[in-house]
């Protein structure tokens, strides 16, 4: 302000200059003017510059703003130092005063802003932080999103887990099969789908099972629709599967066209496909769908279906495990109780027998028919033992066969009349029919006729009095295939399938006479297999009879070896010395009384082992039986000692024995034994030995 009245003064000439004094000259004007036009064009600079940026549609920097105002404070206060310079004169004395005044403040403003002008000049321009501030709202945004996006995927992952979690607990506490499918399916939906569908193989021959469950009642029969139209058998997924294309989908689950229709009126939207395997074993699929009004699955969805596939896979195993535990140990005590039953209903025979015997000595007439009863009725027990014995040994793989060129009118011949006591006790024939030209096996000849055997007493056993029995072979090509047909009660066609497995039989009913222990055809299976045969069970039904076929490889290039070899008539036999080493008193005497009745061969009994080599040393006998399990001193320790000496380096020791593996016998062969017999021993296997005695004394 002072500034301009100073101009103002100098512009009008006021006051007068007389009242300045007498020093001015046209020099000081002429300086004065100059100072004039800078000072102006100083004022006019900064709003020029404003105006040139405006009329060009820019804004100026802010620091270039402040530094323009400071440059012009600067400017305007060196001027006006230089105009104070007047001040000496006296007609601008006055004028030099406000002038200098003015270039003080001046100056002194410049002093005050240099210590902020690094401050201005690190300061940002609002164009600058104006894009930063949209720069920091837009990043704000896309946190936002992101946060609602995790926010919504971890809502999404704990109903993941919860579903998951409540699906474990449901199989946990898994009691029927069926309905905890349905637990687990109703636990899916609506959860985790909008219909979810379970479908579960049989287990062997067992029903499928099928669950399906839709969140729309209204759309239940059309997703059971779905699921009766579903076939299993041309599923082609074999691991996890995620599609929403509805025509993969169709092929994925091997629907036909009328399935393809269903799927797409049920509008799946987002399909898992999940495979239930147990080991390398697809047993069944697990299906999800999401339904079109539903998010899609994702692989996270997809990875918690395949948890839950496996966790359902192995609860199934377990149920069907458990299931199979439970009916085996069913079958193992209705097995138990039957040997029971079927040990004593050939033992009261026998008794009874035994007692009339005591009481009736003297009539022969009752005597020649008890013995036959008596015969039939140990053989009977003696068969069931074998039986018993052949399944242990064929369930641990210990069987032994001694294959060699067998006649199959021979093998036929020796079954048929080892069965015909038991058919003519019940007055039922026996046909048999045979090609006309000899037929050649390989095989043992031993297993082959317990085959028949037991075929033949199944067909007796289930077949009424008087009923015919058939038994024929028929050549085939490269084999043969015996059959044995009976017109007796027949088979169920539930129980065909299984009729060859260990402990099965039909029905037990209090009218039927004969039970058995339901494993001879486990035997008959397991020793035709072992001779690279099969055998197949047909009925049509109950009370229509059964029949067992057997097929065989036929070996007509070799010789049949002959099944008994030279027989001699007992009184022909040259008479032995015999010692017996048994701790059973009776079984002991009764051995001696066979051999002496029959071969009239001299025996000794000893029950103990030091005894027996006493006993051998002073009768030098020609064949010891001696038994494995005896007190004192072992039948393997009694066998070693005796081969240690040399005048029983020849004799003929035979193992007889109870113990039948095959670790027994090769320890039997260590301590020198020549042969091993397993109790009980029928008369005609002492024959051969006798003849190699006799052979080598």
């Amino acid at each position: 302000m002072l500034d301009f009245f100073s101009r103002l003064f100098d512009t009008t000439g006021f006051p007068p200059r007389w009242l300045c004094g007498s020093g001015w000259t046209p020099a000081h004007g002429w300086l004065h003017v100059l100072s004039d036009v800078a000072i102006w064009a100083a004022y006019f600079t900064i709003p020029g510059i404003l105006v040139f940026f405006a009329a060009r549609k820019r804004d100026l920097p802010f620091r270039a703003v402040f530094l323009l105002f400071g440059a012009f404070i600067l400017a305007c206060g060196t001027t006006h130092l230089i105009d104070a310079t007047i001040f000496w004169w006296p007609a601008y004395r006055f004028s030099g005063l406000v002038k200098f005044i003015t270039a003080v403040v001046s100056w002194a403003t410049v002093f005050a802003l240099i210590p902020n002008v690094p401050r201005v000049l690190a300061m940002r321009s609002p164009e600058s932080l104006e894009k930063e501030v949209q720069e920091r709202t837009s990043e704000l945004h896309d946190l936002n999103s992101s946060l609602r996006s995790e926010i919504g995927e971890r809502k999404r992952a704990e109903r993941r887990i919860h579903f998951l979690a409540e699906a474990s607990e449901v199989l946990v506490m898994l009691v029927d099969l069926a309905s905890t499918l349905h637990a687990v399916a109703k636990v899916a939906v609506p959860k985790f789908a909008e219909w979810c569908l379970i479908d579960l193989d049989g287990d062997g021959d067992g029903p499928r099972t099928c669950v399906a469950v839709h969140a729309d009642a209204a759309k239940q029969p059309m997703l059971d629709q779905l699921r009766d139209t579903l076939c299993p058998d041309e599923a082609q997924f074999s691991n996890p599967h995620i599609t929403a294309d509805d025509a993969k989908a169709a092929r994925l689950l091997g629907l036909d066209e009328a399935g393809t229709r269903t799927y797409a009126e049920l509008q799946a939207g987002t399909l898992l496909c999940i495979p239930l395997n147990i080991r390398t074993r697809t047993i069944g699929r697990l299906l999800f769908a999401s339904g079109k009004s539903r998010p899609v699955y994702d692989q996270a969805d997809l990875e918690v279906a395949a948890d839950l596939g496996r966790r359902l896979s192995s609860a199934v195993d377990n149920a069907r495990l458990h299931g199979q535990l439970r009916d085996a140990d069913r079958r193992k005590d209705e097995f138990l109780a039957m040997l029971g039953h079927e040990l004593r209903n050939p033992l009261a025979p026998v008794r009874n027998a035994l007692t009339i015997l005591k009481d009736f000595d003297g009539d022969a007439e009752m005597r020649r028919e008890l013995l036959p009863i008596m015969t039939r009725q140990v053989e009977h027990m003696v068969h069931m033992v074998d039986d018993l014995l052949d399944v242990s040994r064929i369930m641990r793989g210990r069987i032994e066969l001694r294959i060699e060129p067998v006649a199959l009118a021979e093998v036929v011949t020796r079954a048929v009349e080892s069965v015909r006591p038991i058919c003519d006790e019940r007055r039922q024939s026996i046909v048999v029919s045979l090609p006309e030209r000899a037929v050649t096996l390989r095989g043992d000849v031993v297993r082959l006729c317990q085959v028949l055997v037991n075929l033949l007493q199944n067909a007796s056993k289930y077949s009424p009095e008087g009923s015919q029995i058939d038994i024929s072979a028929k050549l085939e090509t490269g084999g043969v295939a015996v059959s044995v047909r009976d017109r007796g009660v027949g088979i169920d066609p539930s129980l065909l399938p299984r009729v060859f497995d260990l402990f099965t039989q039909s029905e037990r009913t209090i009218e039927r006479a004969q039970g058995g222990l339901g494993i001879g055809l486990t035997v008959v299976r397991s020793i035709v297999e072992m001779h690279g045969g099969s055998v197949e069970a047909r009925s049509d039904g109950p009370d229509r009879g059964a029949e067992f076929t057997v097929r065989l490889a036929v070996a007509d290039d070799a010789a049949p070896a002959a099944v008994d070899g030279p027989r001699l008539k007992p009184a022909d036999m040259p008479r032995l010395k015999v010692l017996i080493v048994e701790d059973n008193v009776g079984a002991a005497r009764t051995l001696a009384a066979l051999m002496e009745k029959f071969w009239s061969h001299e025996t000794r009994v000893v029950h103990e082992g030091l005894g027996a080599i006493d006993a051998a040393m002073e009768f030098a006998p020609d064949v010891i039986f001696l038994d494995i399990g005896l007190p004192g001193l072992s039948g393997y320790d009694v066998a070693r000692r005796l081969r240690e000496k040399p005048e029983f380096a020849r004799t003929l020791i035979v193992a007889l024995t109870g113990y039948g593996q095959a670790e027994d016998k090769r320890r039997s062969r260590e301590a020198g034994f020549d042969e091993h017999l397993i109790k009980p021993v029928a008369a005609a296997a002492l024959e051969p030995l006798f003849l190699r005695a006799t052979a080598t004394r």
